[in-house]
């Protein structure tokens, strides 16, 4: 049985812990990304992640394990040379705004840019498209727990010819400091959250083989557009349909100064780790899908009967096999495993539509259960609705863990899964924070990639005219031919309880 110390320990190993200046090399290295600096700056992402265990496969669109953009290429940072490899989330120049889905390890478009104003009033023509490349260090989480950005100047058009299934050389010559306020106005100085953003030119490019620093790059770039970019390319927060600012940019660093923040402030996710918590996650995965997800044997042996009267007669006869059936185990579950499911779904791929497509939509179900929890909503089951469920003055929920899904039968319980995708839809509308389950990510605008996982949705917004409608927010948070299996077994217990 899985035991609950097994993530909390793999948490405990994720310390924010100096590891640049170490040797970065472990026993694992011909596993996961190697890279010779000399041999080219462009390298194509190996797919190793996904050759593991089928059941956790993601395919391309070729029918072949998936590249994992991030746990495929290893974070090799010379810092002598003060050069790094890196993974383009969105090219210079770039009409859309992509990100990068941690669990799946694939692109995918986020947003449409559009010609809008500085939300800071500092910077006087409109902003559009970014002038820079930005990239991900693989591996490597900042400060508030995002994948470490970098931003590149040069190459434009080798990166935008090569990016897609490729990784490249940065030297860092310097670093901001990047404050963002998480919703609202921010009206106080301690709502707004602190990262580092590092800044970058391409190794190679011969424009830039003599910038230092970024008081260099100001002479070789429009850092006035730079920085108004910066500030609003991310969007901004709406309140009342007005616009507040949500990333502000603040003090300059030097490469050296930069580096050396980030190596003892941020989370490395060396090969070890990752082959821990891969190990730890598919465990749990397993343990629900053969406890929770597949049907029991007093399940099995009372869908026999297709007269529900039988069904009826074979519990009353059998009253202590109701803590068998779906609802009772899911309940207790959830209140045990919840913290540590939230924990895997974040960075492990729970199941393979391709191998087991009934095992693949039960875990996208459960996972928009728990990333409903997490978003601070609850399902009230005497009015069988999803609900907000406030903090109280101790700081804790008014609806504590072991209080979820109180009074749910199991036709209630069938409810607050069908409602799930609906729900995270509905607080996505209303520019809260969501996700949306992207199967393939298509249209004339996508990036064709195959992804079969939920992704954030990032509720902060352009100020587009009519002609440049965010197209990509209006895409739907669930596959319309995917329905919830219920598990109710359509009988009513003596107790009262729908079996």
């Amino acid at each position: 049985m899985i035991k609950r110390f097994l993530i909390i320990t793999f948490l405990i190993s994720l310390c924010s812990c100096s590891w640049i200046k170490r040797d970065q090399s472990d026993e694992n290295d011909a596993i996961f990304g190697t890279k010779d600096y000399a041999d080219s700056l462009v390298s194509t992402i190996a797919p190793l992640w996904f050759t593991g265990s089928v059941d956790f496969r993601l395919l391309s669109s070729a029918g072949r394990p998936a590249s994992h953009l991030l746990y495929d290429t290893k974070p090799t940072i010379d810092m002598e040379n003060k050069t790094l490899n890196f993974v383009v989330k969105t090219p210079v120049a770039s009409e859309f705004k992509y990100e990068l889905n941690l669990v799946s390890g694939q692109r995918y478009v986020s947003k449409r840019f559009c010609p809008q104003e500085d939300v800071w009033e500092t910077f006087k023509k409109e902003v559009d498209k970014p002038n820079y490349t930005t990239g991900i260090i693989t591996r490597i989480m900042d400060q508030i727990g995002e994948p470490q950005e970098i931003i590149v100047f040069g190459g434009e058009n080798y990166i935008q010819k090569n990016y897609k299934q490729n990784y490249f050389d940065a030297r860092v010559i310097g670093g901001v400091i990047e404050q963002v306020c998480p919703f609202g106005g921010c009206l106080k100085l301690g709502e707004w959250k602190s990262r580092i953003k590092l800044i970058g030119v391409l190794v190679g490019d011969k424009k830039y083989k003599n910038i230092e620093s970024v008081k260099d790059l100001r002479k070789a770039v429009d850092w006035a557009y730079t920085k108004a970019f910066m500030q609003n390319g991310g969007g901004k927060n709406i309140i009342a349909k007005n616009p507040y600012p949500a990333i502000r940019i603040g003090a300059e660093l030097s490469a050296t100064q930069a580096l050396r923040y980030i190596d003892k402030n941020s989370i490395l996710l060396s090969n070890k780790k990752l082959f821990s918590m891969r190990k730890t996650c598919h465990k749990l995965y397993n343990y629900i899908w053969e406890n929770v997800g597949k049907l029991s044997s007093t399940e099995e042996e009372a869908l026999k009967f297709r007269k529900l009267a039988l069904r009826e007669v074979y519990f009353t006869k059998n009253r202590s096999k109701v803590k068998t059936l779906f609802y009772k185990r899911f309940i207790k579950y959830f209140r045990k495993y919840h913290e540590q499911y939230l924990t895997c779904s974040e960075y492990i791929y729970p199941s393979s539509v391709n191998e087991d497509p009934a095992r693949h939509w039960f875990f996208t179900y459960l996972s928009s259960i728990h990333y409903i929890h997490k978003l601070g909503f609850t399902f009230d089951c005497n009015r069988t609705v999803w609900t907000q469920n406030p903090y109280t003055i101790s700081g804790k929920r008014m609806i504590s863990l072991n209080q979820t899904f109180e009074g749910c039968d199991a036709r209630k319980l069938d409810f607050a899964f069908e409602y799930a995708p609906n729900y995270l839809y509905n607080l996505r509308s209303k520019n809260l924070k969501s996700y949306r389950y992207i199967d393939y990510d298509g249209g004339p605008y996508g990036t064709h990639n195959k992804i079969y996982s939920w992704v954030k949705t990032d509720p902060r917004s352009f100020q587009c005219s009519d002609k440049f409608k965010e197209i990509v927010d209006t895409e739907n948070t669930f596959p319309e031919d995917v329905n919830w299996k219920r598990r109710s077994l359509q009988i009513k217990f003596v107790g009262g309880d729908h079996l």
